[in-house]
């Protein structure tokens, strides 16, 4: 057997091995753990499990049993885990196997969501099947729905296990792209492969009989479940074809999980001494199954990495495969003649008949580097490395990157925290929220208050404001050194800042210099615009200069505000990060409905008030001039003043609320307003700021109205797009005659070019890739 190597550790980590299946070496995810387990074992780590032989004990029962006891299973593993998490450094869970956060689980170690196959590229599989092979079996009506529901909960509860989890270990690159592109989490993706042990490799080749005798029996075989994934619909057309070339041709197929009966139902046999089926074996069986095959085959659609290929090729068979993730990461390198275009049967077939062609040379030389790419995959070296990663991850977890801003991350009107929970939401790493607003906020998980200076109660929101404003230089440095003492207590390894109001990124500059630690900046607005009247520009500059200019890396809203400020105090590089979308509607068909009805959302600034007014007059003339046309106006702001609406149309006004009751609100609009101030004293805000509200609305698949100066960073960004139907006035009679050009035509093209503005430039994925991954390769470069 072959000896792991020990891993240079201080201490023998404590792993958790959680397996939704039974704990049953004939399955090929569970014969990954259990491999896994024996190599870190063996390396001194105490190794334990939790599968549904477990939960389970006695639950061998049918599909419809099997599909309840997972669901099940997820609940029962996270009772496990909270139970036992002050026994673990380490739980690394099958995804989708245990349900909760790690606040919910108790749990402060490393979280791993381990791929054995991903389930959204599973599921696309599923749904394309119904489209391939539309006459296959769909089971009992009963079976069908609750198979649906199941798979239902099953994609959603792995949704959230790879949004949990610290690390997301997947056995192929596509798999990590997949992830990249869909979850934005690509900083905590590690791509671990599967493999063989030395034992088993040797033993398997070991068995087989020499090459000239496997090529004269002309034999081919296949490892694997017997079902359409695997390709069960094409084996009929694959043995026909090969047959009809070579007739004395046999194919031996191991470890279907079904009766022979139904191997040859499905090939359209009633028997055939050239059809063997094996439906279990055990592993010690293997070498003595494929000793004397030549041809490996393996027809898959979608695999997580395929251990039945490593298999075949570690016997020295050259194995033709569909040319998917998993075998295709397997033999792209070494065997390339080996892959074949997925679902090209008939090429699948001529490739099995050309191996089974070639002279009894090239046929050895072929089945020596197939036995060669087999021992690139190795059990220890992968198990090796993978705990190494592991106890790389562990450490950072250790460590925290703390986030600093004069807002709370739970406040409800405020884009910026609404991005900042967005790009949290996703975080590769342990991180820590100080809200150093005077004012207590609610609280919020993984957040502090550290007050800048003391609260002056309800002065910090009326008209005196500016005066407890300009006691912060009184209270900076005690400010300073509390929250150096902090992030010396709490292991930070990087600060990160918005510049909103006042001078409290100054102090956390200050802090990250004395401590050095990278230090970064985001900016929403321009900080001229949102402490003018708190800040004297000969204060304010110098200290947004400097923290410009030092910064490791500069985030911005929008590309006008990092040009103006690179413009203004001096060129850096900088990172266009602002909200995201998770996903995006299909666009609605334009309402033939008499009602038009418009909604508002987020904060309503006093600035917006000459917007509504125009608006509601020019609704006033639409419907004098039109009495069957009527509008309704909803705005979910909390508050707007009496006087804007009074004597013209009364406006629903609705408290704040989250995404999801925002998304129901949305279902019955046909028209979403967004407001921009107009006037040379809102200019630097105009110019440079992009709202979180345009980015739900671009998102939406309903129209915006853009009501605003055509000077702004929204206007400019929507009218090259042409995503927005634009009232540019506070003239009501040029608002109305506006109104009216807006067809069911007009509408479709807006709402078409937003969404596709919003999938080029606004998806939350993207936004995360952007952020963690400059940051994080600013924390590694230090």
């Amino acid at each position: 057997m072959d000896k792991p190597e020990i891993l240079s550790a201080p201490h023998p980590l404590r792993i958790l091995l959680i397996v939704n299946l039974h704990w049953d070496a004939r399955l090929g995810a569970v014969r990954v753990y259990m491999e896994l387990a024996e190599r870190w074992r063996a390396a001194g780590h105490i190794v334990e499990h939790f599968s549904l032989s477990d939960a389970f004990p006695n639950s061998r029962g049918a599909r419809a049993s099997f599909a309840v006891h997972q669901v099940r299973f997820a609940y029962k593993a996270a009772a496990f885990v909270r139970k036992n998490a002050h026994r673990f450094d380490i739980v690394d869970a099958i995804i989708g196997s245990l349900h909760g956060s790690k606040q919910n689980l108790r749990f402060d170690g490393l979280l791993v969501a381990r791929s054995v196959g991903l389930y959204r590229l599973y599921e696309r599989f599923e749904r394309n099947a119904e489209s391939r092979w539309p006459r296959r079996p769909r089971g009992k009506f009963f079976g069908r729905i609750l198979y649906t529901l199941f798979r239902y909960w099953l994609n959603r509860a792995s949704d959230e296990a790879v949004k949990n989890a610290d690390l997301v270990n997947v056995p192929n690159e596509d798999e990590a792209d997949c992830l990249r592109k869909e979850f934005g989490v690509s900083t905590k993706i590690v791509v671990q492969p599967y493999g063989l042990t030395a034992e088993r490799r040797d033993a398997i080749f070991a068995a087989a009989v020499p090459p000239a005798a496997r090529l004269h029996r002309r034999k081919i075989s296949f490892i694997g479940m017997w079902g359409p994934r695997k390709g069960s619909f094409d084996w009929p057309n694959i043995v026909r074809a090969v047959w009809r070339r070579i007739p004395e041709a046999r194919f031996s197929f191991l470890g279907t999980m079904v009766e022979s009966e139904t191997v040859l139902s499905d090939l359209g046999l009633k028997g055939s001494e050239r059809i063997e089926s094996v439906s279990q074996y055990s592993p010690d069986e293997l070498p003595r199954l494929l000793a004397d095959c030549a041809v490996g085959a393996f027809p898959s659609y979608v695999e997580g990495f395929g251990l039945g290929v490593i298999e075949q090729l570690a016997a020295g068979l050259p194995t033709v495969a569909f040319d998917v993730p998993g075998p295709r990461n397997i033999l792209r390198s070494q065997l390339p003649e080996l892959l074949v275009a997925s679902g090209d049967v008939e090429k699948f077939a001529e490739a099995i008949c050309r191996i089974l062609e070639l002279d009894a040379p090239l046929y050895e030389t072929l089945a020596k580097r197939s036995a060669d790419t087999a021992a690139m995959f190795d059990w220890s070296t992968i198990a090796r490395d993978t705990l190494e990663i592991y106890r790389e991850r562990l450490t950072d977890r250790a460590r925290k990157i703390l986030f600093i801003q004069p807002f709370s991350l739970g406040s409800s009107g405020g884009g910026g925290a609404r991005i900042l929970r967005a790009l949290l939401e996703h975080a590769p790493m342990a991180w820590q929220s100080v809200c150093c607003s005077p004012r207590k906020p609610k609280q919020w998980p993984n957040e502090i208050h550290l007050p800048s200076r003391p609260s002056w109660g309800k002065i910090e929101t009326s008209r005196l404001a500016r005066y407890p404003k300009m006691t912060m230089s009184i209270f900076a440095s005690g400010f300073r050194r509390r929250l150096k003492a902090f992030c010396q207590r709490a292991n930070v390894v990087a600060i990160h800042t918005v510049p909103h109001s006042g001078l409290d990124f100054v102090q956390a500059q200050s802090v990250a210099r004395d401590l050095a630690l990278p230090f970064f900046i985001s900016l929403h607005d321009d900080l001229a615009y949102t402490t003018a009247r708190e800040l004297r520009p000969s204060v304010r500059e110098p200290a947004m200069r400097a923290a410009w200019l030092e910064a490791d890396a500069r985030f911005v809203i929008s590309d006008a505000l990092g040009q103006e400020y690179s413009r203004r105090y001096g060129e850096r590089e900088y990172q266009i990060v602002t909200d995201g979308l998770n996903e995006l509607p299909s666009p609605r068909p334009a309402s033939p409905a008499k009602i038009r009805r418009i909604y508002f959302m987020g904060l309503f600034h006093l600035t917006y008030e000459p917007n509504l007014r125009a608006l509601l007059e020019a609704i006033a003339i639409l419907e004098r001039e039109n009495p069957e046309t009527k509008f309704e106006v909803t705005c979910r702001c909390e508050y707007i003043r009496p006087h804007v609406w009074k004597d013209l149309k009364r406006v629903q006004v609705l408290p704040f609320a989250d995404e999801a009751q925002i998304a129901r609100d949305m279902q019955d609009v046909d028209l979403v307003y967004m407001p921009m101030p107009f006037g040379q004293e809102h200019e630097n805000f105009t110019r440079y700021s992009v709202s979180t509200k345009m980015v739900t609305y671009v998102g939406s698949g309903i129209p915006i109205v853009y009501h605003g100066p055509a000077t702004s960073a929204a206007f400019e960004l929507l009218h090259r797009n042409n995503a927005a139907i634009f009232l540019t006035t506070l003239d009501a009679p040029e608002i109305a005659k506006s109104l009216t050009q807006i067809t069911g035509n007009v509408s479709e093209t807006i709402v078409a070019n937003a969404l596709a503005l919003a999938r080029r430039e606004f998806m939350i994925a993207d936004q995360t890739r952007k952020f963690w991954n400059t940051i994080c390769a600013c924390i590694r470069a230090r």
